[in-house]
């Protein structure tokens, strides 16, 4: 199974687990209270899905998503819309501000037809975007060009020139190169 789809579909990486794919979407816009206590996100805000792979083009997808209540009725209408039924919603916490919903999700089907449902469900909610790190500026793109005509699949070069901290600029130098599709031996 093509795993790496999947998270290019739901903009972040899962983890496999024996047989099971699973990706966490951590709630961390909400701040959320039960009495005097801060509910954490690790603790209990974290939506989450999970696929496991049943035929060779086919995976069951499992799954719990933290919503506002404002939240439900679109994210279970773009579920639905995906073939992803619902199987229970629920509160997890008592007396919690905001209140919060807990949706249990479950599907079968493609993996990449499944992903794109849950990721149009989420777009709907305030799930945040993967934190992401800026990497720090190389200084300037001095030249973006190719080096040959009608290459297949199309190539370019790209110079780069930096100054500072040798330690910064090979973080940004490596933060780039890990966006870029390289093959590693």
């Amino acid at each position: 199974m093509d795993w790496k789809s999947i998270d290019r579909i739901l903009g972040r990486s899962g983890n496999l687990q024996g047989e099971t794919y699973r990706i966490g979407f951590p709630r961390s816009d909400l701040h959320v209270t039960v009495g005097a206590v801060k509910v954490r996100p690790s603790l209990a805000l974290g939506s989450w899905v999970a696929f496991k792979q049943t035929s060779d083009s086919t995976a069951m997808l499992m799954g719990d998503l933290v919503l506002l209540p404002i939240e439900v009725t679109a994210v279970v209408d773009a579920l639905q819309r995906g073939g992803i039924e619902q199987t229970a919603l629920h509160n997890h916490l008592l007396s919690e501000s905001p209140h919060i919903a807990y949706l249990h999700i479950g599907g079968r089907g493609r993996p990449v037809a499944l992903a794109t449902a849950v990721h149009e469900a989420l777009a709907s909610t305030r799930t945040p975007a993967p934190a992401t790190s800026t990497p720090p500026p190389l200084g300037l793109v001095t030249a973006l060009h190719s080096h040959m005509l009608n290459e297949t699949p199309r190539l370019f070069f790209m110079h780069v020139w930096g100054e500072g901290d040798a330690l910064k600029l090979a973080r940004g130098l490596r933060a780039a190169l890990d966006e870029v599709n390289i093959k590693r031996d």
